[in-house]
């Protein structure tokens, strides 16, 4: 793909290099093809603010630097009128061909930095004659991997995520057939920054948003590298722009050690645990709960297992601050959380981060079935998060059955502390690992306030805080058990060495198709899991199983009746016969929620010997490639199967959901190989990039 001038790439600084040729360049105006930046200033945070592009600037001076086609652009503001004086661009051209710029600029007097875009890269929005072939793809924890760009929206689609938050690892691919372009930012302080891409009126655009609040000299501090790629002939995948921002990862500190070589994990959560999820149904019947802990014990045996709570607070789900005493009281709580530990379950529980109610159940004559302001949110009001126009932050939430929330400040030290107080109050109920929720890829919120200790506005302080909210609860929950754990609600890569488990979410895509970046980049670093699996599909099992994350058993009632699991451990591989395949999987039928799908047909259509269909997806039977038994299955999703690639729809004949075990009983003990390291999965299968 070629990179035209006005685009930051390699096209760029060729032809300033021979702009320059002759020394300094100077010219009274810039032309609109130079390199592309916006900066938005403001005099206070609530005003709408000032932008300012290269165009503006009242004399631009190019210099080249080092000889090798580098550049150093100065843009001056000299009229008194705007709210920048100065702003630099460094272009700086690495002999492995790769740009990396950066950008500085000095607010004037009774301004402020609010936004930095750098850099702003004009794509063609269709390459080639096929716009279905093109595609992008960001790091973000849920999908990012998008199909024809063109098909968007003019002016108005994005697609990105921010870092800390949404965005799982710092990186941006857009990409035809053999040839495309990579984007990283190689950031390693957790500066807040949103980046992605935009479909502008006149094509697409990729963007670096530097999210600050500065009247000082500033500069961005970490490189935006851009690459072009090209294969030669072979095609290109998101796997290709992924390899590129791993070898820069893994010299970072978070990827240094390995999860299996990590001291801080105990040897049962380095053992391939499965994951149950508890319903606060189950914590009010503990009888029931030891009933499922036997069967499983009798069906699967002694797999370790990380039993999630939903509903252990004391008012509902995440609903906090008030959370204790634990549903339905601290006594049977305990005894229940003992009784699973004793048999190899370790309990989590996921308080709501900073969140905290305010007022829970609209009855419609503005009263509230609890109302928690008097009790807690105004003694407490000194540590909630400060908005711009100087109010308390305040968001009405739906799952409060209407009512509404505030959040404390990650960046108070009070409120660190807070929160390391309720963790340490569930280790000593009896919870093994603590997860903190709501707080999405440790993006703590902006604040405004001027007493809590922190900069205002947003930065890298924010990231800073949440560290240090990491370092204590780790620290917290070991002064109760050294084996206590922690988790974060989604990934980020910055946290990869200090989380044991991570809430990944990514088959909630809001892609075209699912894209497991995060696994990855750091399967052998961080257990992944799905927190939100319907009971009656396997879509989250299958991708699970494929893609090395967590197994999630979402238990019921009725399973009690049955006392079976679904298949037989190891049944898969036992072959039946030709037409009906690996034993017990004739009982599956397809999920009744999938459109166009007839419930009452068998979920494997065999076409003949060793060759089956499956909802449009190939499906085969494997005699070579196999772990112990006669056969195993091989899935081969279609290049343009959608977003749910190498996943089996299906719920079970029987209406109930998946039994006990389910899937989660192939245990095989069999490993994946990933970027040399060996995880042990719950089923064995083979991922065939």
């Amino acid at each position: 793909m070629a990179i035209r001038l006005g685009m930051l790439g390699l096209a760029v600084c060729a032809a300033l290099a021979v702009q320059s040729e002759t020394g300094l360049q100077e010219r009274t105006k810039p032309s609109l093809g130079d390199v592309r930046w916006e900066i938005l200033a403001k005099k206070n945070p609530t005003d709408s603010g000032t932008a300012l592009r290269p165009e503006d600037a009242d004399s631009v001076r190019s210099h080249p630097v080092d000889g090798n086609g580098s550049q150093r652009i100065e843009y001056a503001f000299v009229d008194g009128d705007e709210p920048v004086k100065a702003v630099t661009v460094t272009l700086e051209r690495a002999l492995s061909g790769e740009t990396r710029g950066r950008i500085a600029a000095t607010p004037a007097k009774g301004w402020h930095l609010n936004v930095v875009r750098f850099p702003l890269v004009d794509l063609p929005l269709v390459r080639g004659g096929d716009p279905d072939d093109d595609c992008l793809i960001t790091g973000t924890a849920k999908g990012g991997y998008y199909v024809n760009p063109a098909k968007m929206k003019p002016g108005t689609w994005m697609v990105g995520g921010q870092h800390p938050g949404q965005s799982a690892a710092q990186f941006a691919a857009s990409w035809d057939g053999d040839s495309g372009v990579y984007f990283g930012m190689e950031d390693t302080r957790g500066n807040r920054k949103s980046y992605g891409f935009e479909r502008t009126a006149e094509g697409l655009r990729f963007y670096n948003n530097a999210l600050i609040w500065t009247n000082r000299p500033w500069k961005l501090e970490y490189p935006v590298v851009l690459r072009d790629v090209k294969r030669g002939g072979e095609k290109l995948t998101w796997y290709d722009f992924a390899d590129i921002y791993r070898d820069w990862d893994r010299r970072q500190d978070w990827s240094r050690t390995p999860y299996l070589d990590r001291a801080d994990i105990p040897a049962w959560m380095k053992n391939a645990p499965a994951f149950v999820r508890f319903s606060r149904q189950w914590l009010e019947r503990p009888e029931s709960m030891k009933r499922f802990v036997e069967m499983w014990k009798r069906e699967i045996g002694d797999m370790p297992v990380v039993a999630a709570l939903w509903g252990w607070e004391k008012h509902g789900t995440w609903w906090g601050p008030d959370y204790f005493p634990c549903h339905p009281d601290n006594a049977t709580f305990r005894s229940e959380m003992a009784h699973l530990r004793a048999n190899g379950f370790h309990p989590f529980a996921w308080p709501s981060g900073y969140n905290w109610s305010k007022y829970i159940g609209d009855k419609g004559d503005d009263t509230y079935e609890i109302d928690l302001r008097r009790g807690w949110i105004d003694p407490n009001a000194a540590h909630i998060c400060v908005n711009p126009d100087g109010k308390l932050f305040h968001r009405d939430a739906f799952w409060l059955r209407n009512g509404a929330l505030t959040t404390i400040c990650g960046g108070d030290p009070w409120s660190r502390d807070w929160l390391n107080g309720v963790a340490k109050g569930l280790a000593e109920r009896g919870c093994d690992l603590v997860q903190v929720d709501q707080v999405v890829g440790g993006r703590i919120n902006d604040c405004w306030s001027t007493g809590h200790g922190h900069p205002v506005g947003p930065g890298a302080w924010q990231w800073a805080a949440f560290s240090e909210q990491l370092e204590s609860l780790r620290k917290t929950l070991r002064g109760v058990r050294p084996d206590c754990l922690i988790g974060v609600e989604e990934p980020c890569e910055l946290m990869n060495d200090r989380v044991a488990i991570q809430d990944y979410r990514d088959i909630e895509t809001y892609g075209d198709r699912l894209a497991d970046i995060y696994g990855y980049l750091f399967h052998g670093y961080v257990p992944a899991f799905q927190s939100n699996p319907f009971r009656d599909e396997m879509n989250t099992l299958m991708y699970s199983a494929v893609n090395g994350q967590m197994p999630f058993v979402r238990p019921d009632f009725a399973e009690l009746e049955t006392e079976r699991p679904a298949l037989v451990n190891g049944g898969f591989e036992d072959l039946v016969d030709s037409v009906r395949g690996p034993a017990g999987w004739d009982r599956l039928i397809p999920n009744r929620l999938l459109r166009g799908v007839d419930p009452a047909r068998p979920l494997w259509n065999f076409s003949g010997a060793n060759n089956m269909g499956w909802l449009g997806y190939a499906v085969t039977l494997d005699f070579d490639a196999k772990h112990a038994g006669a056969v195993s299955l091989k899935f081969d999703p279609p290049l343009k199967g959608g977003a749910r690639q190498g996943c089996a729809d299906a719920g079970f004949a029987d209406g109930r959901g998946t039994p006990a075990g389910g899937l989660h009983g192939l245990r095989l003990g069999a490993e994946r190989r990933c970027h040399g390291s060996r995880r042990r999965t719950e089923a064995w299968l083979r991922r065939l990039r």
